[in-house]
C-alpha cells in the first residue's frame, strides 16, 4: 500500500467537512431569505381577505378575498418549511475536541490507530452533515414548490373571480 502522508489526509477530511457545512449554511441563508418574501406577502395577503370580508361597501368580490386568502395561507405553510429547513440540529464540526489529541499523543496508541479513529470519527459526522443537509434541501423545495403554488392558486381564484369565469362555470354546471 502507498504510503499517504497524514497532512493530506486530515486536509482532505477537514475540506471535505468544511464543504459539508457550507451547503448547510447556504441553503439556511437561502430558506431566511424565503421565509422573509413569503412572510410578507401572507401578512399582506391574510390582510387583504380579512379586510375585504369586512368590507360593508360590498366593493370587493367574494372570490378575491378567496383568492388571497388561499394565496396567505399557502405562503404560510410554505413558512413552516422554510422554518423545518433551518431547524436546529447537531452538527459535525472539522477538528476533533482535546480529548481526542490526548489520546492519540498517547504512548500506547499507534498511528494507525489514531489514524483509524480519527477517519471513523470523521465519517460519522459527515454523514450526519449529509442527512442535515438532505433534509434542509427537501424542505427549501417543498417550502420553493409551496410558495410558487400558493400564488399560482391564489391568483387563478381571483382571476375567475374578477373576469366572471366563475359565474359563467357555475351558470353552465347549473343547466346540466
Amino acid at each position: 500500500m502507498a504510503t499517504i502522508e497524514l497532512k493530506n489526509i486530515l486536509d482532505d477530511v477537514r475540506a471535505r467537512d468544511a464543504a459539508l457545512l457550507n451547503m448547510i449554511v447556504a441553503i439556511d441563508n437561502h430558506s431566511l431569505a424565503l421565509f422573509r418574501i413569503y412572510v410578507t406577502l401572507a401578512v399582506a395577503l391574510a390582510s387583504a381577505a380579512v379586510v375585504g370580508s369586512a368590507s360593508t361597501t360590498g366593493r370587493v368580490d367574494a372570490w378575491t378575498v378567496w383568492g388571497a386568502g388561499s394565496a396567505a395561507l399557502g405562503l404560510a405553510l410554505a413558512c413552516h418549511f422554510c422554518i423545518l429547513s433551518i431547524r436546529s440540529v447537531k452538527l459535525g464540526v472539522p477538528g476533533k475536541n482535546a480529548d481526542f489529541w490526548q489520546w492519540a499523543i498517547r504512548e500506547d496508541v499507534t498511528y494507525e490507530a489514531m489514524l483509524e479513529a480519527y477517519l471513523q470519527y470523521s465519517d460519522q459526522t459527515q454523514q450526519q452533515n449529509y442527512r442535515v443537509n438532505d433534509h434542509s434541501t427537501k424542505c427549501l423545495k417543498i417550502a420553493k414548490r409551496l410558495g410558487v403554488a400558493s400564488v399560482i392558486v391564489g391568483g387563478t381564484i381571483a382571476l375567475a373571480g374578477a373576469t366572471g369565469l366563475a359565474t359563467f362555470v357555475r351558470m353552465a354546471l347549473a343547466r346540466l
